[in-house]
């Protein structure tokens, strides 16, 4: 989860934009365990079956977040809030709206935002 924490300093220190272009090269293979997936139905079927494993994920990326908010919110006034402690449903998805954590294709949008 490099990528991720990557990702949050960078955008704790400034923003981060879209570069449409290669910058480095990336090789995939089919014995790749991340990078890029084809979202066809066979692997949107794939993902439901394991739903456990994706919240799990994303329980990971929040407590995350909660570690670099912990050492790193005293950096910058405009730091984002640290994510809702609670379990509320409404905040939870509040919080991913306001301060666009929802990105990416529509599909991942959607798992995030039920999941969470």
């Amino acid at each position: 989860m490099h990528d991720y924490w990557i990702a949050l300093v960078a955008s704790s220190m400034g923003v981060i934009v879209f570069v449409d272009n290669a910058t480095i090269l990336y090789r995939q293979h089919g014995l790749n365990d991340t990078g890029a997936k084809k979202w066809n139905l066979r692997f949107i079927f794939s993902m439901l079956l394991h739903l456990k494993l994706i919240k799990l994920q994303i329980n990971k990326k929040i407590q995350q977040y909660k570690n670099f908010y912990k050492e790193f919110h005293h950096l910058s006034p405009d730091f984002i809030p640290p994510f809702p402690e609670n379990d509320n449903f409404l905040a939870k998805r509040k919080w991913l709206i306001k301060y666009k954590f929802l990105h990416g294709k529509l599909i991942r949008r959607l798992a995030l935002f039920i999941l969470i």
